[in-house]
């Protein structure tokens, strides 16, 4: 009988830094949630500019093989020239997204290894 006391007892008065804890994991996880949305816009803005600039790109050389066979060097030199930049600028964004994608750290991992800890730590408390 004394121990279910004494567990009622801890049990109360843990509850208000419990309940705190709870909250900042609450706040933790919105946090997380934020720069987990902010990830997948820039990941679909690079996207978005990566397919432009690669739909550019095919437009430009599909001019480049008409001008090609027109006699004007002109015409030529400059659609080479805004194919390339086209192409580095497709490569860039497409650069770009694989690193957004394949980023070393995980959606949410600071808020699970906080929850783990306060897990080892609960167990170790009431063990």
């Amino acid at each position: 009988m004394i121990k279910i006391l004494d567990i009622m007892n801890l049990v109360g008065s843990a509850e208000t830094p419990l309940l705190r804890q709870l909250q900042l994991h609450g706040q933790m996880i919105r946090l997380d949630w934020q720069k987990e949305k902010a990830r997948i816009l820039h990941l679909y803005l690079m996207s978005l500019y990566g397919l432009s600039c690669f739909i550019s790109l095919l437009i430009s050389l599909g001019l480049l093989v008409l001008t090609i066979s027109w006699d004007t060097p002109y015409r030529a030199l400059s659609i080479v020239i805004v194919c390339s930049a086209y192409g580095l600028a497709s490569y860039f964004f497409y650069i770009n997204s694989i690193k957004t994608i394949n980023q070393p750290e995980a959606p949410f991992s600071t808020s699970i290894k906080e929850i783990n800890e306060d897990i080892t730590i609960l167990k170790k408390h009431l063990s």
